[in-house]
């Protein structure tokens, strides 16, 4: 086992899932998605008066529709959190035994085996890495329901308190989906390149956008695809900057792939999380037969973080020497960093 929580103690007595809980109470997460709507409708204002491109419109009012729809969820999520928060606040957590009946995107139901009973739980967020562990161990800790319903849920190999609701039913079992089979480390590395590589293909989708308002009247504008294009490469532009000590996971999948792991002692210098739950951190790494090495990590989850605090240890691959990219983690475990060899 990697890590488990400490024995009748409140669940955010441990450092580490208070402050992933605390990242779940940022505001600006659950008001971007309006915001972002409220931009594509001026947007859609905006063409319709000055060029009357229809398709263009209903692209702009489609793509305000689905923020409207997605923050309109994670509002609903907020006030779960919250609810779950104030319980977590003196409630320790109870190992119990649990099946997976069904999962997808954000929603994974399961069968709670409890000493005085069963009980079907419906956790929110819940990630398919994070499944696979839940599969291959068939435990988990929970904390609640309380009288509301409201329940969190612990995977091993994660220090996160997921958000849980009590549900009437134990719903039908159904087939493992191929996502929920992937190693789970490597899901992880695949996942963080992913979402590099989003905001990165941002820029492109901006021309291609100007483009198309600029021949919305059936001949190329100059000007009109020059504004456009600037205004959507800054805003893009932005993004890709304000993300940009995210750029290193793109490394990940293939250092994962190549296999190779090394078990390593490990020490972390203190730590502050960014506002996207991101952090920088240093790591001492002191392997078996070679002198200490120091890796910057400047992408690390609080969740790797935690774990390497608490297990005092941490696996490496890749190439550790001084400037050498390496990936930092668990295997078997969705807990895996990229980082940089700054010396040995």
């Amino acid at each position: 086992m990697l890590t488990e929580p400490a024995p009748d103690q409140p669940v955010l007595a441990d450092p580490t899932t208070a402050a992933l809980v605390a990242l779940n109470d940022r505001p600006w997460s659950r008001l971007r998605p309006f915001v972002t709507a409220g931009v594509l409708v001026a947007l859609a204002v905006a063409v319709d008066q000055w060029w009357g491109s229809d398709p263009l419109v209903l692209l702009f009012v489609l793509g305000a529709g689905l923020n409207v729809i997605a923050g309109s969820h994670l509002l609903r999520l907020h006030r779960l959190n919250r609810a779950a928060a104030g319980m977590l606040a003196t409630t320790p957590w109870i190992p119990v035994e649990a099946q997976i009946l069904r999962g997808a995107s954000g929603i994974t139901d399961l069968r709670v085996q409890r000493e005085d009973g069963v009980l079907a739980l419906r956790v929110f967020l819940l990630t398919a890495p994070h499944r696979v562990v839940l599969r291959r161990t068939g435990k988990v800790w929970i904390a609640g329901p309380n009288f509301d319903g409201v329940a969190a849920v612990r995977v091993e190999g994660s220090h996160m308190a997921w958000p849980a609701r009590l549900l009437p039913d134990l719903p039908e079992q159904r087939p493992t989906s191929r996502g929920d089979q992937v190693e789970p480390t490597a899901a992880m590395a695949a996942a963080l390149r992913k979402r590099v590589n989003a905001h990165l293909v941002s820029v492109p989708v901006v021309l291609v956008v100007a483009y198309l308002i600029a021949t919305s009247q059936g001949v190329f504008e100059p000007l009109v695809f020059a504004s456009s294009a600037i205004a959507g490469l800054v805003v893009a532009g932005a993004a890709v900057y304000r993300t940009r000590h995210r750029l290193p996971d793109r490394a990940l999948p293939g250092l994962v792939a190549a296999g190779g792991w090394v078990a390593a002692s490990a020490t972390v210098d203190p730590w502050t999380p960014r506002p996207d739950g991101s952090v920088e951190a240093r790591v001492t790494l002191r392997l078996p037969d070679g002198p200490a090495a120091v890796v910057l990590l400047r992408s690390a989850s609080i969740d790797l973080l935690g774990t390497i605090g608490e297990t005092g240890g941490v696996w490496v691959t890749g190439s550790v020497v001084p400037g050498g990219v390496v990936a930092v983690g668990f295997p078997e475990y969705p807990l895996v960093a990229a980082g940089s060899v700054l010396s040995l």
